[in-house]
């Protein structure tokens, strides 16, 4: 059996942009680890396992979405990549002072984000998908890495939350480069559809981190409290239960009838 190590010598454009994207992902998720909400008492290794998982999550479910081999799986140099780039955030998530450095986050994170649904968008056009299927896999490509670091870390999904602006930045990145492809920029230079589209989702995030902008929130069903409990609550388990039981399991809706005591 020969072990194929599979290191080459000489990468395309998109090789180069995957790279680029897998290694600031990296960078971001090692940072994250490293602050308060996120922390976990990972160990080094387990901080360097996050970042490779950050990293080339969002590039392998991509890639699977559009069926190829996932990139990251056939050229070593990915993992190298990712580990060593992980090893820096580990190192500068935190200054002089044990602070953890949220602007430095929110940069990195930001550039990340807006690159990696730039490089997904392309990808899936080169592979024959659609333009609305295109934006689709460019916000998982982007968003996946980070979803990973979220489970792993056992805290809510950050994109998915208010404030966030992940998926609305990497919808805009997306439909900027296929708008700016369409109109012909690339015909000008091959990268400038890239650049511009990294730039405005870069930009918008950025603003609307420091503006403070809120993305709309789900209302919920009112007076609905959510219950602690881990299953479903059928059958027997609901015997017997007063109305206010029902009502701190989140089952039923106060209403103004209702005493505010909960006695009924």
């Amino acid at each position: 059996m020969v072990v194929e190590w599979g290191f080459v010598t000489s990468y395309t454009e998109a090789t180069v942009l995957d790279l680029f994207a897998a290694s600031t992902n990296a960078l971001s998720s090692a940072i994250l680890v490293r602050r308060p909400d996120h922390y976990r008492d990972l160990t080094v290794s387990g901080v360097l396992a996050v970042s490779l998982i950050g990293g080339i999550g969002g590039s392998v479910a991509r890639d699977l979405l559009i069926g190829r081999t996932p990139m990251a799986l056939t050229n070593p140099i990915f993992v190298l990549s990712c580990l060593i780039f992980g090893g820096i955030g580990y190192r500068i998530a935190l200054d002089r002072h044990r602070r953890f450095r949220e602007g430095v986050f929110q940069c990195v994170t930001s550039f990340a984000l807006a690159w990696y649904a730039v490089v997904g968008v392309k990808a899936s056009v080169e592979y024959g998908v659609t333009a609305a299927g295109a934006v689709v896999v460019g916000v998982v490509a982007a968003t996946g890495g980070r979803y990973f670091v979220d489970v792993t870390c056992g805290v809510p999904a950050i994109r998915f939350l208010r404030a966030e602006w992940f998926v609305v930045t990497a919808m805009l990145a997306c439909t900027t480069w296929l708008v700016c492809t369409s109109v012909g920029l690339d015909e000008v230079t091959g990268w400038a559809a890239t650049i511009m589209a990294v730039l405005v989702g870069f930009l918008f995030r950025l603003v609307a981190l420091y503006r403070g902008w809120r993305e709309p929130v789900a209302r919920p069903p009112s007076g609905v409290h959510r219950h602690r409990m881990g299953g479903f609550l059928l059958g027997r388990r609901l015997t017997d239960k007063s109305k206010s039981d029902l009502r701190n399991l989140g089952l039923t809706v106060a209403t103004d009838e209702t005493p505010s005591d909960g006695t009924r």
